[in-house]
């Protein structure tokens, strides 16, 4: 830890224990060193321990790591959402700080700190069967959250509002600032949504060039997407019902009982999450595995195939969303999503296969 960051992590400790009224204990537990945060275990004379959460994109240093404003925020409102509307272990969120008055020099929140192992980290150990049963127990997390419906397509925000979309961080360092805000919804309609995805507005402002051409394709892809009447159609509607998606759940976000394995007990790391139509919602819930080597690519297929089909007795709209009958819907999405292309050049049936992690 540099200097500059344990005066920072010290000015933090003093608030903490100053509004908690219970003095912090040193040293601390460095939990995490991730893409966004630096995260810190602190226990405190009271013996409660607490997770410290502090922003601090590691792009930065390449000149990267641009933060929306609303990013934490919206996280902070997931949370407080989930914890009232479903029955997923979600860590509190106990205090947070947007820093306005830049004592801090980044925006961090304290929040519950749960007792368990990273799925991630003890899957190498597990056997096949409890490989299979805790694949059963991610696929009921993610049957909650794709049972919950929206009127609009955004991010959350304070009293469940669905506001603006947000993001995670910037990783690249040709970009030049978030995307801008009042433009990124809340959506009404799909269209609306598919539009903007179209005109790159809910991608971060880049140094990049353009080219008369891709500008060209775009036009033509905007126009397409506005006259479509795919989403009109009376039998696709329960395939476009609005759902919150958390853009990473995966075994690296999901903490679970020493004793057991499959049984949950937090589901971490909602940053970026967002809802959006059902047939948007693809995760790979175990693709990182296979990169980690902890998993072959049979494995990851046959582990992906049983989490969806679990998905599939709770909410059988999403399934079909995503399979054979939203194809229509996704070939949509993959339009306004390749918008610059030349629509020669735009792959659907392998691309598809792959997001829906069943390549």
């Amino acid at each position: 830890m540099s200097d500059a960051e344990s005066s920072q992590l010290l000015l933090i400790l003093d608030k903490l224990a100053g509004h908690f009224s219970d003095p912090y204990i040193l040293p601390l537990e460095g939990l995490d060193r991730g893409s966004h945060h630096r995260t810190y275990v602190v226990t405190f004379a009271s013996g409660v321990k607490r997770v410290v959460r502090i922003s601090d994109p590691f792009f930065r240093q390449f000149g990267s790591g641009i933060v929306p404003p609303p990013k934490m925020r919206s996280e902070i409102a997931t949370i407080k959402y989930l914890r009232e509307h479903t029955k997923i272990p979600v860590p509190d969120v106990v205090y947070y700080d947007d820093d306005k008055d830049g004592s801090i020099g980044a925006e961090w929140m304290a929040m519950e700190y749960v007792e368990g192992n990273r799925l991630l980290g003890i899957w190498a150990d597990l056997s096949p069967e409890q490989r299979t049963a805790a694949a059963v127990s991610i696929a009921d997390v993610e049957r909650q959250l794709l049972s919950l419906r929206f009127d609009s397509i955004g991010s959350l925000y304070d009293g469940g509002r669905v506001g603006p979309m947000t993001f995670l961080p910037s990783n690249n360092s040709g970009d030049t600032a978030p995307p801008d805000e009042t433009k990124c919804g809340p959506f009404a309609s799909i269209q609306e949504w598919l539009v903007a995805v179209a005109l790159g507005e809910l991608e971060y402002k880049t140094s990049l060039a353009t080219t008369a051409e891709k500008e060209a394709h775009r036009a033509a892809t905007v126009r397409s997407l506005r006259s479509t009447t795919v989403f009109d159609d009376p039998a696709v509607q329960d395939l476009c019902a609005v759902a919150l998606h958390h853009i990473d759940l995966t075994p690296g976000n999901i903490i679970v009982d020493p004793r057991d394995p499959a049984r949950i007990v937090g589901v971490i790391d909602w940053e970026g999450a967002k809802t959006v139509p059902l047939f948007a919602i693809r995760p790979r819930w175990y693709s990182r595995l296979k990169t980690l080597r902890l998993a072959g690519e049979e494995e990851v297929r046959a582990l992906q195939v049983r989490t969806r089909e679990a998905i599939r007795e709770g909410v059988p709209e999403w399934y079909d969303a995503t399979d054979e009958r939203g194809r229509g819907l996704r070939e949509v999405l993959r339009l306004a999503e390749t918008s610059t292309w030349d629509p020669a050049e735009v792959q659907f049936e392998a691309v598809d296969r792959d997001v829906r992690g069943l390549s």
